[in-house]
């Protein structure tokens, strides 16, 4: 895995597990293709992505029949990659290292089964607020309904990180999770941001702009070196 700091972005990588073989030799007349599990965290893109890959695998590959399931979390896949439950993963690229480094949280100890096989695309982290609101800095989000996903997430995360590195923590915001009601609240003026963790252009933040002026926060150079401490690949 190759380190880039390119704004707020963070890469999304395939990780196999090495129990899986990668050759693929014709499959005797006799014998069923095997079974390969991918397993995609998030709907979306990744979704849309990982079920494309699944198809090519089982146009090209005459000896593995694909299979697509999806995972509770970025945590979760590793866990079951490195227990033999799961063939392939989209993963984090953070996630991955730490996994490999160090574990999870549910089972901490390295996962030296993993490795990565393609940088498949980047994901953004953006951060949306509704003009009407004044709001231009990051630190003018104190005090403010910010709407960072849902609990131990990767939007959770990245947040935490960003407004740390800005010295403030999610005691000094009013977290929140509104999920698809992001338009009707920014119109109405209940909710005062958004964290925004997903493949660029993000179809909400493009999709509301047509409705409601918003605006995409900078997030200053000064705070990058203390953002990547925390985050390697963001």
């Amino acid at each position: 895995m190759v380190r880039r700091a390119r704004g707020m972005c963070a890469a999304i990588v395939a990780v196999l597990c090495t129990a899986v073989s990668c050759s693929t030799p014709a499959p005797r007349q006799d014998q069923a293709p095997a079974r390969l599990v991918l397993s995609i965290p998030f709907s979306g893109a990744w979704e849309s992505i990982g079920r494309a890959l699944a198809a090519e695998y089982g146009a090209r590959l005459r000896d593995v029949r694909p299979e697509v399931v999806m995972g509770q979390s970025l945590e979760a896949q590793v866990d079951a990659m490195q227990a033999g439950q799961v063939d392939l993963a989209l993963e984090d690229a953070e996630t991955a290292y730490l996994a490999f480094s160090r574990g999870t949280p549910e089972a901490p100890t390295p996962h030296g089964g993993l490795r990565a096989i393609g940088v498949m695309f980047s994901i953004a982290v953006q951060v949306a607020v509704p003009a009407s609101t004044g709001i231009t800095s990051i630190e003018q989000l104190k005090g403010r309904r910010v709407d960072v996903g849902a609990a131990g997430g990767s939007v959770d995360r990245a947040s935490r990180i960003i407004f740390e590195s800005y010295g403030f923590g999610f005691d000094q915001i009013v977290p929140v999770s509104s999920g698809a009601e992001t338009l009707a609240q920014f119109r109405n003026g209940q909710l005062d941001a958004r964290v925004f963790y997903s493949a660029f252009k993000h179809p909400v933040i493009d999709a509301i702009s047509k409705e409601v002026d918003v605006r995409v926060l900078p997030i200053d150079r000064r705070v990058l070196g203390a953002i990547q401490e925390r985050h390697h690949f963001l």
